[in-house]
């Protein structure tokens, strides 16, 4: 006898199964997927502290930033200029893309 005698028999216990399990696995990702954001979002947030910490607090860190000229926003459109508002904006784009 060949298998596609007993399709019928399969097929409502298949779509059960697929659609119990479809939904906890959403829910699976959706939760790995907050997780995963608490933790990072708490790292960033642990790095800011430390580290503004370890160099003397958050006035510190501005003043360093300033003295090196980071605080500086270039509106140049010149592409050999390195830190400009443009060539962040591009590349963030092209970073996007192609992590997505």
């Amino acid at each position: 006898m060949k298998l596609e005698h007993y399709e019928h028999l399969s097929r409502p216990l298949t779509l059960h199964f697929r659609k119990e399990h479809s939904f906890s696995g959403m829910k699976a990702v959706v939760w790995t997927d907050t997780f995963q954001s608490f933790l990072m979002i708490g790292g960033q947030i642990a790095l800011v502290i430390i580290g503004s910490v370890k160099v003397g607090g958050m006035d510190e860190v501005w003043k360093i930033n300033d003295n090196w000229g980071r605080l500086d926003v270039k509106l140049n459109p010149d592409p050999t200029i390195r830190l400009t508002l443009w060539s962040a904006i591009i590349g963030g784009t092209f970073l996007s893309m192609g992590i997505h």
